[in-house]
């Protein structure tokens, strides 16, 4: 995430093969108070989102009008010409940001370009979202995430920005996402947002199992409870949270025994454990071989494939 010299924040999200861009200004949310406030009339290259949280406001567009009041949001396509929001009641509060949409290239990647490009590229004027509620905490939660210092802020502000687009996606064309699954019950999360938990899921525990993270923290940075986040992350990987650490951890130090000279107790560091006696106990269960044995064999057979040649 890069805060420019203009004081805006842009936000690069890589989901299957879309790239969304995200901006938000430095007056992310605008407390209009008694004063009103307008834009100029103005097009861009974006889709822009604005949201009244309290109070109310309007929206010009070429093709029309809109009165927007509390918990109202409008979606403006990119090269609509309009103006707004201009807030006209007291104690008003605004938020907005804006966001692109392109496919990424390469192979392999799961096409969640199509699913995004259908409910959004075929827009041709403003929309408006008349219960928009669950978008108003998702950006307070934003807004709170945009200032933190916490290491966990970027993370947080990822997965609550997949979830935002998606959910988004879904409302204004709901017909161009795939059927959900468990629909109705509380823990219903549709077969889109399991392919974006999981892209979530696998970034964070490859930037950080070499710490010792929890389920708890996994949980707090997707925004589930620990139960919800155990039972996606089995269903999106086949194994618990714990055996997928392990394994990120014993292949980990299996790469530096095998391609590296580092000292057998800083492999142990480095690979998460957190001693090299609990390194060793747990290396030997899993290959029958301690960890000098295992870069002995590693070693044996890369020069014997030397001589070969």
């Amino acid at each position: 995430m890069l805060r420019s010299k203009t004081d805006q924040f842009h936000l690069d999200l890589a989901i299957g093969n879309a790239r969304i861009v995200v901006t938000m200004s430095g007056g992310f949310f605008d407390l209009g108070g008694e004063t009103a406030s307008s834009s100029h009339v103005h097009s861009h290259n974006n889709y822009e989102f604005h949201l009244v949280i309290e109070g109310g406001g309007r929206i010009e567009t070429e093709s029309g009008n809109y009165e927007l009041s509390s918990a109202e949001a409008v979606l403006i396509p990119p090269g609509v010409v309009h103006k707004g929001i201009i807030i006209c009641e007291k104690r008003s509060i605004k938020t907005n940001f804006s966001f692109s949409l392109e496919r990424l290239g390469g192979k392999g990647r799961e096409d969640i370009y199509s699913y995004l490009n259908s409910a959004f590229g075929g827009l041709t004027s403003a929309v408006v979202l008349p219960s928009a509620g669950k978008y108003s905490d998702y950006l307070e939660r934003i807004f709170i995430d945009l200032y933190s210092a916490s290491p966990y802020a970027e993370h947080r502000l990822r997965s609550l920005f997949y979830l935002f687009i998606t959910d988004l996606a879904e409302d204004i064309h709901p017909e161009t996402l795939p059927h959900r699954l468990e629909e109705g019950s509380s823990n219903y999360l549709g077969r889109d947002s399991y392919t974006l938990i999981k892209a979530i899921m696998e970034e964070y525990v490859t930037r950080n199992f070499q710490k010792q993270i929890t389920l708890a923290d996994l949980a707090a940075v997707i925004h589930l409870s620990e139960k919800q986040t155990a039972r996606v992350f089995v269903k999106n990987f086949g194994i618990t949270f714990k055996q997928y650490i392990k394994q990120m951890r014993l292949n980990s130090a299996k790469y530096l025994l095998a391609e590296t000279d580092t000292p057998l107790d800083r492999i142990a560091s480095e690979a998460g454990y957190l001693s090299y006696n609990g390194f060793y106990k747990l290396f030997r269960g899993e290959t029958n071989m301690s960890p000098a044995e295992y870069r002995e064999i590693k070693k044996r057979k890369v020069k014997d494939n030397n001589e070969k040649r």
